[in-house]
């Protein structure tokens, strides 16, 4: 995993959710060891499992426009383990609440607020995963609340959305979750850099008494691809060399630029990607080689700092001299602002002994909600058509755009108990189906934990349609030869030239396996084809 000295250099099997060894092979990398108080650089590579053996490599890398990488140290949906927090509704706030306070606790400081009273109270009841859901006690639409979480140990974070938008007719629904923030965390938006050769001058010829030493290095290492160089007195160039070229053929390719100089006169040792090239002492001094490496293939990728000289982790250690905790890594598309955790790997923080400077605030990661969305479905009602239909349209005008929605082909089926699951949807349209329907539909009528459900809730709180975009990215990663229509919340519309519709369903089959095996949810993703089979759903 780390093949450079103070250097993290990551490399991320979405498919597998866990970080590898090398490129070139298939073992997992050991658990990485973090020293408090150092500052690395880190690299970071996506990869997938090679559909072809075109480039002799088992793994293909998955281009990354308009995404940042974000890494995470600490443990996942940790809970704080004292102080005490505030809830604040409409510019009124509770008393001090204990860092594990009871639903009845939590229930009666907010109904001791004159704003809360008049919104009828509230009744709050406790999942036993962590966290509140608040339910009003009048119908209508409420603000959301908001927390001072200040107060609580380890830094801790509130996340607060709404479960169910209150209307004339409904109760507003809020969920409260209180998590502990990363102990570290860095966000990596640069590129890696391109393919490159470096090459040094060791020592400088002087005819017929010393010969001329030079080195080529290529930096970064390509995994692919041929490279040139111009070589020797006359300045020849080479023919194409391999990116992984042996010494010897390296030596034979340069002699082959420039018989007439440099037949037995150029020894060439070492091994990729790093060599070292003689010149026979009766050529002097020779010019420097150049390279062209316009068709080597480089890793592609993100880099950045991670900044272990901080608070989060002085909180997370606790006095002890080292400990477990979670390397996560997430991949965030920045134009849509979804975000895709695709590894969550072991790693072990360590006190260190050399004392550095004071640490600094743990920087935070910023949290991008969709609570019109959330807003927009809560407010369907099948008592009232129209009114749903202008929810949701202006919904879905803050999305995309360019289209027109089918209403005749709305599907007004919801339920409260599998709505979240419902984004899951995904229908492989051949092209001459060219029109663009929304469908709003449960996922079924199987019963869903109540911890899943909460899962569900903080996982739409932090992705528009997360699910289908995880789905999506599996399957544009396996089939890329789809052609990407549109997506509209709950329908992701690719097409396919009809003779390619059968493999095109076997791969979204798989993908569906994987992304269900991810989430070990009791409701799963389905497939099938939808009547007039003009679709084949994933749902």
């Amino acid at each position: 995993m780390a093949t450079k000295p103070n250097q993290l250099d990551l490399i991320v099997d979405v498919e597998g959710k866990r970080l590898l060894q090398s490129f070139t092979g298939n073992k997992e990398a050991a658990p990485p060891r973090l020293t408090f108080g150092d500052k690395i650089p880190v690299t970071v590579r996506v990869v997938r499992q090679a559909t072809s053996a075109s480039d002799g490599q088992p793994w293909s890398e998955i281009p990354l426009p308009n995404h940042t990488i974000r890494l995470g140290i600490g443990t996942p949906a940790g809970d704080p383990s004292s102080g005490t927090f505030t809830l604040t509704f409409d510019s009124n706030t509770t008393a001090a609440l204990n860092y594990n306070a009871s639903a009845s606790q939590v229930q009666s400081a907010l109904n001791a607020l004159s704003t809360v009273q008049s919104a009828g109270n509230t009744t709050v009841t406790a999942f036993t995963s962590g966290g509140y859901r608040v339910v009003f006690g009048n119908l209508g639409a409420r603000n959301l609340l908001t927390a001072d979480t200040s107060g609580l140990y380890p830094t801790t974070g509130a996340y607060i959305n709404e479960a169910q938008a209150g209307d004339a007719g409904t109760k507003e629904v809020q969920i409260v979750s209180l998590k502990t923030e990363p102990a570290a965390f860095s966000t990596l938006s640069t590129n890696l850099d391109a393919a490159g050769a470096t090459i040094a001058t060791v020592r400088a010829g002087v005819a017929n008494n010393t010969s001329e030493i030079q080195t080529l290095t290529l930096d970064p290492e390509p995994y692919a691809g041929t490279y040139t160089l111009t070589t020797g007195p006359a300045a020849k160039k080479t023919a194409a060399i391999a990116w992984n070229v042996t010494a010897s053929d390296l030596q034979a390719a340069i002699i082959a630029a420039d018989t007439t100089n440099l037949t037995s006169k150029v020894t060439v040792t070492g091994a990729f990607p790093a060599y070292t090239v003689e010149y026979d002492n009766t050529l002097g001094d020779v010019a420097a080689l150049t390279a062209d490496v316009s068709g080597l293939t480089a890793p592609t990728g993100r880099k950045g700092d991670l900044d272990l000289n901080v608070a989060g982790l002085v909180e997370h250690l606790d006095g002890a001299t080292e400990k477990p905790a979670t390397l996560e890594v997430e991949i965030r598309n920045t134009s849509a602002n979804t975000s895709w955790t695709v590894a969550q790997s072991p790693c072990t923080v360590a006190e260190d002994l050399i004392s550095n400077a004071p640490a600094s605030k743990t920087p935070l990661p910023d949290y991008f909600t969709n609570t019109a969305f959330l807003g927009a479905r809560g407010n369907l009602d099948t008592t009232n058509l129209a009114a749903g239909l202008a929810n949701i349209l202006l919904d879905i005008n803050q999305q995309v755009s360019g289209f027109t929605v089918n209403t005749a082909n709305y599907v007004w089926d919801f339920d409260h108990a599998g709505r979240y699951l419902v984004t899951a949807f995904v229908a492989i349209r051949p092209p001459a189906a060219n029109t663009v329907n929304l469908i709003i539909n449960k996922s079924g009528t199987e019963t869903v934990a109540s911890g899943e459900y909460l899962q569900a809730v903080e996982y739409e709180n932090i992705a528009v349609s997360g699910i289908i975009n995880c789905l999506c990215y599996k399957f544009f990663s396996v089939y890329p030869s789809a052609q990407f229509v549109t997506v509209i919340h709950d329908e992701l519309i690719m097409q396919v030239p009809d003779h390619q519709l059968t493999t095109a369903k076997i791969a979204l089959d798989q993908c569906v396996d994987s992304l269900n095996d991810e989430l070990g949810w009791t409701t799963k993703i389905r497939c099938g084809w939808a009547p007039g089979k003009t679709l084949y759903e994933a749902k």
